[in-house]
């Protein structure tokens, strides 16, 4: 079974041996698109290899291991915590190669379950795209991303955006930004957390704005240097790996000296929308 996707303007092929349900959040990235193409090829085994090798990353639910030829994720049960798949990339050839034992086709039974054994945040990166966790809305001005903690209001300003403003949620959890033809856009993806909001567009990027809760609306532009902090602090990063760790940071560099990055302290009300549309309109 092939399955062929484009996300952020990259072309993937699901290549399973076994049946695999496109979730909802895929449908829209569905496509039949002839471009070179990255293949994420998923196989059944009754044995897997033992790690090997220096422990980079481990946490509950994976562990990375690194040896003389590659560096392999392992990937365990929550419950008993037994490692059940096992994936490595080939970057010369852009094939991820997962393996999983027989036993746990439920693992790997649609889309979403399927890519999360992908490593697909590194495939990404290696194309120079990044995963910026916040919301994204087009307006006429462009796409403005909110980004910050959680809990900090990215679903909200882009609310008063929508509803004020006549934006459009492009997505509000995990935009994938991309420059290309020397502008930055901001694609939608099939993550996009509790608004689920799982659209194929892009929209290219006017400004990030983080986030901070106050009593009183306030906007200013970050230095460069609290940008790169505030940018790379809301990425999704690989922080074991060097060569990602790299090229998020080039990536971003670019970014906030093309992109312009603000701090909007913001009442949960219209009149931070005209706080941040003033600028705009300046800009």
């Amino acid at each position: 079974m092939e399955i062929t996707f484009s996300i952020a303007d990259l072309y993937i092929i699901l290549n399973c041996l076994h049946s695999v349900d496109i979730t909802s959040s895929f449908r829209e990235f569905l496509d039949d698109g002839y471009e070179k193409k990255w293949s994420m090829n998923y196989r059944m085994t009754t044995n897997l290899p033992s790690p090997r090798g220096e422990i980079l990353y481990s946490d509950f639910g994976r562990v990375i291991v690194s040896n003389e030829k590659s560096v392999t994720n392992y990937y365990k049960t929550h419950e008993e915590q037994e490692i059940y798949a096992l994936s490595t990339i080939d970057f010369t050839n852009k094939i991820v190669s997962i393996l999983f034992l027989k036993g746990y086709e439920d693992y790997f039974k649609n889309t979403e379950k399927c890519f999360y054994h992908s490593q697909w945040e590194r495939v990404f990166i290696e194309e120079d795209r990044m995963i910026l966790h916040s919301s994204c809305v087009d307006t006429p001005y462009g796409g403005i991303l909110f980004s910050g903690p959680s809990g900090i209001g990215k679903s909200t300003q882009s609310d008063l955006w929508i509803n004020h403003e006549g934006a459009k949620l492009v997505n509000g959890d995990r935009p994938i930004i991309r420059k290309t033809a020397d502008v930055w856009y901001a694609y939608g993806s099939p993550y996009a957390g509790s608004s689920r909001c799982h659209i194929n567009e892009k929209t290219p990027v006017c400004a990030i704005v983080m986030l901070r809760q106050a009593k009183e609306n306030s906007l200013r532009k970050l230095s460069l240097r609290e940008a790169m902090m505030a940018v790379y602090q809301n990425l999704t990063i690989y922080t074991w790996d060097q060569v990602f760790v790299e090229k998020a940071l080039d990536l971003t560099t670019s970014l906030i000296q093309d992109i312009p990055v603000y701090e909007l302290g913001c009442l949960p009300e219209q009149s931070a929308v005209e706080v941040l549309k003033q600028e705009l309109e300046e800009y």
